[in-house]
């Protein structure tokens, strides 16, 4: 009956969609524990190889998050939905209780075959919809098929241009390579500016983390990625890596919460002024680098992380911070021979 097929349909929505998506991202992602708690052994707490995410593969973690975030309630919209739908499923299940109930020792004789003209609303419909989700899937996956680093796209129905390689609508973006199998790929990493730059053209970057890859200048596409969340650019000691950074980068990187640079070779940061949800920041070996902006941005900042900062000769003030975790500052330098950090330091250091 329409009452039955109408419990179906919100029953796989409420129950059974999110039912199939935890035990998927439950039965795929894999995680070495035993390494992990090796970290926690080695290594000093607060630092960034003591975060679970440092040893976790990349894309298994983005898809997974991706996965459970569709879950989440994340605005007014995604409330209203959910919480119509329970309601709808709820007050289907009082009805056919009531159907039940009231078809106790009674006979109904079926009404049907009764056509009405609506009803052709319900085939079309269903057809239209199936057609734009194929041609939406298809589309995006013929885009993104020339970049196998783009671990997860968006399904957008878009018009397909010969020799146009910026309408992938990527999502997360993850290139590196952690276990190099020859010199050549130790001194010389690919370069993935004109990469980064066309991955980033659409505006649907959320992810980005490159790691152990040149590039030579920040791609000005990456900047309007207005919903990028994670962000890490991690370079080579061989190369100089990124020289400047543009000066407001962050003005519009409001979801941005985890940022991790690493290697390069700009003497200023950006203002943070933007990044009202940063939860983790970690810098690192930023041997140029002469100075910190304010943190007065930073207020739901949980982790910090600064390693090998030999040029930096203070922190600037953190009051505002509201919850700040356990920290590491590795490797001090000039903040530490100084005596701005007001500890025993070893002077005859090199770094001093």
């Amino acid at each position: 009956s329409f009452v039955y097929h109408i419990i179906s349909s919100t029953f796989l929505i409420v129950i059974a969609f999110p039912t199939l998506v935890v035990a998927h991202s439950f039965s795929t992602f894999t995680y070495d524990r035993a390494q992990y708690a090796l970290n926690l052994q080695v290594f000093p707490r607060g630092e960034f190889e003591t975060l679970a995410r440092a040893i976790a593969d990349p894309v298994q973690v983005t898809v997974v998050l991706k996965s459970l975030n569709s879950l989440r309630i994340r605005s007014a919209l995604d409330f209203f939905t959910r919480v119509g739908t329970h309601v709808a499923l709820i007050y289907r299940l009082h009805c056919l209780v009531g159907i039940l109930r009231a078809s106790r020792g009674h006979t109904f004789h079926s009404a049907y075959p009764h056509r009405h003209r609506v009803g052709v609303l319900f085939i079309v419909f269903p057809i239209l919809l199936a057609l734009f989700v194929y041609f939406s899937i298809s589309t995006a996956k013929q885009e993104c098929s020339y970049y196998p680093e783009c671990a997860v796209y968006a399904l957008r129905w878009t018009r397909i241009r010969e020799d146009d390689r910026t309408q992938c609508p990527c999502i997360a973006l993850i290139d590196g390579n952690i276990a190099m199998s020859t010199f050549a790929e130790w001194i010389a990493p690919r370069n993935v500016t004109e990469k980064v730059s066309q991955l980033a053209t659409t505006g649907h970057l959320e992810i980005a983390q490159l790691l152990n890859r040149q590039l030579i200048a920040f791609p000005d596409e990456l900047r309007h990625c207005t919903n990028l969340q994670q962000l890490q650019i991690e370079g080579k000691p061989t190369l100089p890596g990124l020289l400047s950074l543009p000066d407001d980068m962050f003005k519009s990187m409001h979801s941005l919460s985890f940022m991790h640079l690493a290697t390069h070779s700009f003497r200023q940061l950006p203002s943070f002024h933007g990044l009202v949800n940063l939860r983790a920041l970690t810098l690192a070996v930023l041997l140029a680098l002469e100075s910190l902006p304010d943190f007065d941005s930073l207020k739901k900042l949980e982790r910090l992380v600064m390693i090998f900062l030999p040029s930096v000769d203070s922190i600037p003030d953190m009051s505002a911070i509201e919850d700040l975790q356990p920290s590491a500052i590795l490797y001090r330098g000039t903040m530490c021979c100084n005596g701005f950090l007001d500890n025993n330091c070893n002077l005859t250091n090199s770094m001093c």
